[in-house]
């Protein structure tokens, strides 16, 4: 819904989808990544880019946790079935929000938080915290991720704001960015991975 808001007011986003994530329509721009180091890698490319002069990038908007662990070991091939246990041993990833700051310290960054089993309170707690790496944080509760009408809340340093439903979110956000200095025909990244 952000990278169509985007298209419709004449930006050119570039989308980065994931190989769990579903197809966009067709007449959207998108690329996709296989993995998370594959998508990794194509944020900091695109991001380390950001502020040159030949650069169309003016923001980055980092809509979803690509993955906070991944196995410690990958296995080619299929595993062999009728083993008593299999254990499964995780490693925390690097956080690609951390990284785009590092690679484009100037480039406004939206990022997304979601949490579970939190009130109101919380949730916007957590996403004032945020603030010290992105402009704008759009926070939401995982209970509602799926349902029609989801809530989610605009966190900046200009306060906070309550939207409800996918399409009025995503005008919030582009709306967000064209009142902080994200001219048209500009191509903020929404990159997300499902």
């Amino acid at each position: 819904a952000i990278a169509a808001e985007l298209l419709l007011r004449g930006a050119e986003p570039d989308l980065l989808l994931g190989e769990g994530s579903a197809a966009p329509p067709d007449w959207l721009p998108h690329r996709w990544a296989a993995s998370y180091d594959a998508y990794r890698r194509q944020v900091l490319e695109t991001a380390a880019g950001a502020g040159g002069a030949r650069s169309p990038l003016a923001a980055a908007i980092l809509s979803a946790a690509v993955a906070d662990y991944r196995p410690s070991q990958v296995h080619p091939g299929k595993l062999a079935s009728g083993q008593p246990e299999l254990l499964l041993r995780l490693e925390p990833t690097a956080k690609v929000l951390d990284r785009v700051r590092q690679v484009a310290p100037a480039l406004p960054l939206v990022s997304f938080k979601l949490l579970q089993g939190v009130d109101d309170q919380t949730l916007l707690e957590e996403a004032r915290r945020r603030l010290s790496h992105s402009q704008l944080v759009v926070a939401n509760h995982a209970e509602q991720a799926q349902v029609r009408e989801q809530t989610a809340w605009l966190v900046s340093a200009e306060g906070c704001e309550r939207h409800q439903g996918k399409r009025a979110i995503a005008t919030a956000i582009v709306d967000w960015l064209e009142r902080h200095g994200l001219p048209s025909g500009e191509a903020p990244i929404p990159v997300r991975r499902g």
